[in-house]
């Protein structure tokens, strides 16, 4: 293996200290070389809270050239400590002091005003803790400078209803991906809002996360965009019925987490006959409401089943044998042995998707504790499920705890052509699956990283193979 260079070394090195993570200030105290080796890096790709505003103002007021090299700035509004390491030492900052947020509207002003920025992130919790929030002045920089990025993703919390509206200020050119968390927009109006999704022809990826329990005044999902791939939308209903999917036949990743009604093509229309609709994450309520988005040209579905004795498998209907992934999530108790964790209901579901190269089975625990056999016993319900002919080559399984040691050394019969196991625990891992003669055993576990988009976490595609075409 080829030993990291600089940057990529800074970087192991500082993902192992933690809270004493090197400010960016603190740069100066390294050596010339490696000061300008690893500058250019660090400063391209800029993701810290927003509690360390201080010392990234401190650094691009000392060097104004350093704004020019940024490309992507990512911020988290948690604070995950009290002091900001700074040239002078800890400094003690309040989340909303007043320097605290001149800082932040000048690194935003600094950065924005050199229009080279491609993606610009500020995420957050309403629940998440101490929280740093823009002031005004903030959001006055992003609403005047931030129309030349391509990738937007923004959540605002409830304290700023009163200043988020100078994003609507901004006129996007080139926006592509754009993120918008109003989880906590509470009644918000939002015509204007509306009015800039209107604007926005060119967008790829559409994410609107509004309050699941309110509709928004003046959001009435109007808008058009003739290149949209991508659509999430997290919302109670906003209107009788929608259109919006009807117009966006070009859509083919979805994720519906909403009461929304939404009114499918004509038969007949071309767009009824042409949808490019390939990963669907949805739950058992929003299918109810909107039972005509399973569509045969699925190959993806992820499906959350709230209510076990609804009948899916007539909702879903032939679109199952296209399926090449199945991902099954539900609440399930691990109460005690006699427990059967999978309901009929997704025993009808699996039985139906008999194309699958992967299926998952991801139980959450209902009951405060687990048998201590719960991750044997989940396995087994599912191998009962898949006929020993399967062409299934992965299944992974969500368990409070893992598959004891003496049942990875021998897991029993298998279904001819699987060969991982995807095991979702406190550390999710993958095992990989070996025959001897009549036993099959784990030759190898390897640690799985959770993935930040739902379509990559599957077992295949992390192990660099892809779905039957």
């Amino acid at each position: 293996m080829n030993p990291l260079r600089v940057p990529e070394l800074l970087h192991e090195i500082a993902g192992h200290l933690g809270g004493d993570r090197p400010s960016f200030a603190s740069l100066s105290q390294v050596d010339r070389f490696t000061h300008g080796v690893a500058r250019t890096h660090l400063f391209r790709d800029i993701a810290i809270g927003l509690e360390s505003a201080p010392s990234l103002a401190l650094a691009l007021r000392s060097d104004p050239t350093l704004a020019a090299l940024c490309r992507s700035l990512s911020f988290h509004r948690e604070c995950r400590r009290r002091a900001t390491q700074a040239l002078g030492g800890p400094r003690l900052i309040k989340s909303g002091s007043r320097q605290l947020q001149e800082d932040v509207a000048f690194v935003l002003r600094a950065i924005l005003s050199q229009r080279r920025l491609i993606t610009f992130v500020l995420c957050g919790d309403e629940y998440g803790g101490s929280r740093v929030d823009l002031s005004e002045d903030a959001w006055a920089a992003i609403g005047l400078r931030i129309g030349f990025v391509k990738e937007l993703k923004i959540f605002v919390p409830s304290t700023e209803e009163n200043v988020w509206s100078r994003l609507m200020l901004a006129r996007f050119s080139q926006l592509r991906i754009f993120h918008l968390d109003l989880s906590s927009a509470h009644q918000w109006e939002c015509s204007a809002l509306q009015t800039l999704l209107d604007t926005l022809g060119a967008l790829e990826d559409l994410s609107l996360c509004l309050p699941p329990c309110c509709g928004l005044p003046g959001m009435t999902l109007r808008s058009t965009h003739p290149r949209l791939k991508r659509f999430s939308f997290t919302s109670s209903a906003l209107t009788d019925e929608s259109t919006f999917l009807a117009r966006h036949p070009s859509i083919e990743t979805l994720f519906l987490d909403t009461e929304q009604v939404f009114q499918p093509a004509a038969a007949g229309d071309s767009d009824s006959e042409s949808s490019l609709l390939r990963s669907l994450y949805i739950d058992d309520d929003s299918l109810f409401f909107s039972p005509s988005i399973i569509r045969a040209s699925l190959i993806h579905l992820h499906l959350w089943i709230h209510d076990n004795l609804r009948d899916l498998r007539a909702l879903t209907g032939g679109a199952l044998s296209t399926i090449r992934c199945l991902e099954i999530e539900f609440y399930g108790c691990f109460g005690n042995e006699q427990d059967h964790i999978i309901a009929p209901t997704i025993t009808a579901l699996v039985e139906g998707a008999t194309g699958l190269d992967e299926l998952a089975i991801l139980c959450h625990s209902a009951s405060a504790s687990a048998a201590p056999n719960a991750p044997c016993q989940l396995l087994e319900q599912t191998l009962k499920l898949i006929p020993t002919t399967s062409s299934l080559r992965a299944l992974r399984l969500r368990s409070v705890s893992s598959l004891p040691q003496e049942r990875l050394a021998d897991l029993g019969p298998l279904p001819t052509q699987l060969r991982y196991i995807g095991w979702d625990s406190e550390v999710p891992v993958v095992y990989v699956i070996e025959r001897d003669d009549d036993r099959n055993f784990v030759s190898e576990t390897l640690v799985r990283l959770i993935a930040q988009d739902w379509t990559e976490e599957n077992v295949l595609h992390r192990m660099g193979e892809s779905w039957t075409k």
